[in-house]
């Protein structure tokens, strides 16, 4: 039997989406054993406040997040936004070239719109959602990507997509729909283990994470963000080879 310890660095990123199910995920990761996750239970966000240390190839501020138990074993790092951010991945693949990435993808109208719900809830919007997808337009041709003005463009999912598949090879790359975590719960669970390499033994009950009641989106904006996504949800469905008729429907 091999004695080789493993080298202490993380082993997987769950990269995003935003607002696509990740927290639930980390939930029902946080409930292996064989799984170790960030001590204080949340997102590291080291990928994208990528500081001058790491540059220099010193991650020990990143390690110190995890306990030496979570570091020896199958460790992973649960934060969206490294999906969205451009200089992310690119960071993630300095820090360790055979990264497994995991990301979620969910209806991005449906996606955007429980974004606004949520950073309204934070204090952060005061904007109708209308009102805040026309102040996010001005703010990106202004300023590029922000992390709270991003309802629509978090949701153009396939250049982000391109850009997983430009920096990691397809054997390390498992994206997923949200609906798959939702309805076919335990097999999705399964092959998620099967991805890292963790036995799928014990596979986490099904729960409700920070669902939220909230006033649907009026048909009329549905349908305006339809018109927004669907040419970028037609060639997302040629890249992964995905019927993504549902996520077209009014």
């Amino acid at each position: 039997m091999s004695t080789a310890r493993k080298p202490q660095r993380v082993d997987f990123v769950v990269a995003g989406a935003q607002k696509s199910g990740t927290t639930a995920l980390r939930r029902f990761l946080g409930k292996s054993s064989a799984i170790g996750l960030v001590q204080h239970g949340g997102e590291t966000h080291f990928f994208d406040r990528w500081s001058e240390a790491a540059a220099r190839g010193d991650y020990s501020a990143y390690h110190k997040m995890y306990s030496q138990k979570a570091l020896a074993i199958c460790t992973g790092d649960v934060t969206p936004i490294y999906l969205y951010r451009h200089d992310c991945l690119a960071n993630v693949k300095k820090y360790n070239p055979d990264m497994k990435i995991i990301v979620l993808l969910r209806n991005p109208a449906e996606r955007a719109y429980s974004q606004w719900v949520m950073e309204v809830e934070k204090g952060n919007e005061t904007r109708s959602f209308l009102g805040a997808i026309l102040h996010e337009a001005r703010h990106y041709r202004k300023h590029g990507q922000h992390p709270v003005y991003s309802y629509i463009q978090r949701g153009f999912y396939d250049d982000q997509i391109a850009r997983v598949q430009a920096l990691f090879p397809p054997e390390n790359v498992l994206i997923l729909r949200t609906e798959d975590l939702r309805r076919e719960h335990d097999s999705t669970i399964e092959a998620i283990f099967r991805f890292l390499g963790v036995p799928p033994d014990f596979v986490p009950a099904q729960e409700v994470v920070h669902s939220r009641e909230y006033s649907k989106m009026p048909r009329i904006t549905r349908h305006l963000l339809l018109l927004i996504f669907r040419q970028d949800i037609r060639r997302l469905e040629k890249r992964l080879g995905w019927d993504l008729s549902d996520w077209l429907r009014g």
